[in-house]
């Protein structure tokens, strides 16, 4: 069964048997926690104790930044009790990818889905195909794109989460709840 639960300042859902070894599940953008709920049961099914933080600047988590990887790392790493294995997505593998190289010996594995090792990710990109699949990143840093990312109800929001999770459905109240967290510090979640 997921609990929600305040971990200094950061809100997260945690499962599992809590003597066990920790699993840390950190979101990517522009997900949060509860996108998550279905690995987050099923790591804990199999034995672990598992916890899913709101990163920085998605709430109900700390608003205020900085929100570079380094800080995100260390908030990641006030979850880490003694050795603990990461799974981390998008942004979260950016965090991952920093907490590692900040901590190596608190971590016991790491997973990285849909973001390589910053250097190979600054090696493709140059290319077009990877600029093309990047373009948010680069939008993302230009004045006043915040409000157009947010405009009709984060309409761009959505179009986003369909074409990056083909098949999936995100069911109304799943896309209410994510708004909400979206909206409660934007734009830092961008």
């Amino acid at each position: 069964m997921i609990a929600q639960e305040r971990h200094g300042d950061l809100e997260v859902l945690r499962a599992g048997d809590r003597g066990a070894p920790r699993v840390v599940v950190l979101h990517g953008f522009p997900d949060h926690p509860p996108t998550f709920a279905p690995l987050v049961e099923r790591i804990a099914a199999a034995g672990y104790d598992v916890i899913a933080p709101w990163l920085r600047g998605y709430g109900p988590s700390i608003g205020g930044g900085p929100y570079d990887p380094e800080t995100i790392a260390r908030d990641v790493l006030s979850l880490v009790e003694d050795r603990a294995f990461l799974v981390g997505h998008d942004w979260g593998a950016v965090a991952t990818y920093a907490a590692c190289a900040l901590a190596p010996d608190r971590i016991r594995a790491a997973v990285a889905i849909a973001v390589p090792h910053p250097m190979a990710f600054l090696r493709s990109f140059v290319t077009t195909a990877q600029l093309a699949r990047s373009w948010y990143m680069l939008a993302f840093q230009l004045p006043g794109f915040p409000t157009i990312a947010a405009a009709r109800d984060l309409a761009l929001i959505d179009l986003l989460w369909r074409r990056w999770s083909p098949g999936a459905r995100l069911g109304d109240e799943a896309r209410a709840s994510l708004h909400a967290d979206l909206r409660a510090h934007w734009p830092a979640p961008i």
